[in-house]
């Protein structure tokens, strides 16, 4: 069994797993341009996990109205639907 974690994301290429924790997961990826953001992927997995998923829409909200040099710029959220009921979120900093 491989334990290489993969991801697609329309829109950017893949460089690189950064870590987890609290139900997320953490890439490195790059848009046509080049530049380079992390990307925080956010699964619900179970239906004890919309909590998770009603955090990460609310660290979006929050922090995408912050602008400060010592705080991470957050730029877009991403809702993954399937059968349609978000599954997963994605939080592009």
């Amino acid at each position: 069994m491989s334990t290489v974690q993969t991801l697609e994301v329309p829109g950017y290429q893949v460089v690189q797993f950064l870590g987890s924790g609290a139900r997320s997961t953490i890439w490195q990826v790059k848009d046509k341009s080049g530049q380079l953001f992390a990307l925080k992927r956010v699964v619900k997995r179970h239906s004890s996990d919309d909590k998770f998923i009603r955090q990460a829409i609310n660290e979006y909200e929050v922090g995408s109205d912050l602008d400060h040099d010592s705080i991470r710029h957050i730029y877009q959220l991403s809702r993954v639907k399937r059968w349609l009921a978000v599954r997963e979120v994605h939080i592009l900093m």
